[in-house]
């Protein structure tokens, strides 16, 4: 009667590496399946929201700053925030179409930060203060080029990298209700348009909004240059 129950432990005893081995090949799979994700997981995309017509949209056109020909025949308005990847990938597109359409089209740009992105509102009042010593389209695409960087070095050293010639006006502007007000016009008017997030285009007429493809961006253009 004893003797049963030891039969049974040393089945048990005999059992147990086995049940740790295989408990041990699941965890690694998992473990791997887990780190496999991480690392080759497609990299998130905004909505894509589709285009629908804005009546006056020209009047987002006034009193903002602009890259490219002031005189050129088609503007086109973008909605932007300096810590958004999107609108960096986005910036970087248009520099090439300018540069492939010379003196063909101007980009009007306006600022609506995000409040998930914490340094987003002080770029964009450093990017207006850049504007107000004519240097802001250098500023501006400097801001995308070191957009890894916002947050860890200051407005100044941003300013000091593309040559801005009055730091001391240029620190005083951060703080100024001019840049505030400047700032703020372009969020009311990003509010106004509905705006569900960066980077936003008007342009003949169109909000287009999300990730909108470059071929798509292109073919846009050229029909707005015709």
């Amino acid at each position: 009667m004893e003797e049963v129950p030891e039969r049974e432990s040393a089945g048990w005893s005999r059992r147990w590496p086995a049940t740790f081995m295989l408990l041990g090949i699941v965890l690694t799979w998992v473990a791997v399946g887990a780190w496999a994700f991480h690392v080759f997981r497609p990299t998130p995309q905004p909505e894509v929201i589709a285009s629908r017509p804005v009546t006056n949209w020209t009047r987002y056109t006034n009193g903002a700053e602009s890259l490219g020909d002031e005189h050129a025949p088609t503007i086109m308005v973008i909605f932007s925030d300096y810590q958004c990847p999107f609108c960096r990938a986005l910036n970087e597109e248009l520099e090439g179409l300018q540069r492939a359409n010379a003196h063909q089209f101007r980009i009007i740009v306006r600022n609506d930060p995000l409040s998930i992105h914490p340094y987003s509102y002080g770029a964009a009042i450093a990017a207006v203060c850049a504007g107000m010593q004519s240097r802001f389209a250098v500023y501006h695409n400097h801001l995308f080029a070191q957009q890894d960087s916002i947050g860890l070095k200051s407005w100044v050293a941003f300013a000091r990298d593309v040559n801005i010639p009055d730091l001391e006006h240029f620190s005083r502007c951060l703080t100024s209700d001019t840049a505030a007000a400047v700032v703020a016009r372009d969020t009311v008017a990003a509010t106004e348009l509905d705006l569900q997030g960066t980077p936003a285009i008007l342009l003949n007429g169109k909000l287009l909004q999300g990730a909108v493809e470059s071929d798509t961006l292109a073919a846009y253009i050229e029909r707005a240059l015709r």
